[in-house]
């Protein structure tokens, strides 16, 4: 079980907030003296799949399941990828102001939709959106950071990688600008970040998808990628 204090959503929402990840080996009456312990006022419990009775026990405390995460990689090389793919778009370090504010303009028009913060009632659309805007100024400035995609030498989306380990990666976020969702894109734009692992030396490449978001969750298979392991994600709120 490891206890995470989420200390950078209270700059991000302005919300103390706590994380608890629960093994599968965690007995239910070490995980009920934990969540007894849990004293923010946004509760967050990521759970192994198959514990029906660890289920039980969150809906009893007052928890509420939110989305199962899909934790997946793929190895590289490894990804399909085609000469079309290669040649539609493109990506380049988003190094410039001007870059900047358009990744984080496009995240205030909505950009993202299908999170678990997105979707709570709980939570203001402003909120949702700073979460990703907060992501973003953590990990830009950190090596390989943030990349532009391009299409026809137009910004068209971003995407924002982390290293894990030596040459294992790790996809925070990617996503197509609303402006240029419904031209077929949608394929090309998710491959950029293999692409770019690839040409930085990386030999596998990880990414979480929601199972809100099902057109994520079918793009990742397309492009290669394989299923690590799945985790159901409960949320409490304990606003006084």
């Amino acid at each position: 079980m490891k206890h995470i204090d989420a200390h950078w959503e209270k700059r991000n929402m302005g919300i103390e907030a706590v994380e608890l990840i629960i093994d599968e080996s965690d007995t239910l009456e070490e995980v009920n003296k934990a969540i007894t312990q849990l004293d923010k006022e946004y509760q967050v419990i990521r759970a192994p799949v198959g514990r029906i009775d660890l289920f039980m026990l969150l809906q009893k405390q007052g928890f509420v399941f939110m989305e199962a995460m899909y934790r997946c990689f793929v190895d590289l090389p490894g990804s399909i990828l085609s000469d079309a793919d290669i040649t539609k778009t493109g990506y380049k370090k988003a190094e410039s102001k001007s870059s900047i504010k358009t990744i984080i303009n496009n995240i205030n028009e909505g950009m993202f939709k299908e999170d678990r913060v997105s979707l709570d009632p709980f939570f203001s659309p402003d909120q949702a959106r700073a979460r990703y805007v907060g992501m973003l100024e953590d990990y830009r400035s950190l090596n390989p950071g943030a990349f532009c995609i391009m299409h026809d030498n137009s910004e068209v989306g971003f995407f924002l990688l982390r290293e894990l380990q030596e040459d294992v990666y790790d996809v925070l976020l990617t996503g197509l600008y609303p402006a240029y969702r419904s031209r077929g894109l949608g394929r090309s734009i998710a491959l950029q970040p293999i692409i770019c692992a690839k040409d930085i030396g990386s030999t596998r490449l990880y990414s979480s998808v929601s199972t809100n978001n099902k057109l994520s969750l079918s793009i990742h298979i397309k492009c290669g990628f394989i299923p690590d392991h799945i985790r159901y994600i409960f949320a409490k709120h304990c606003r006084t």
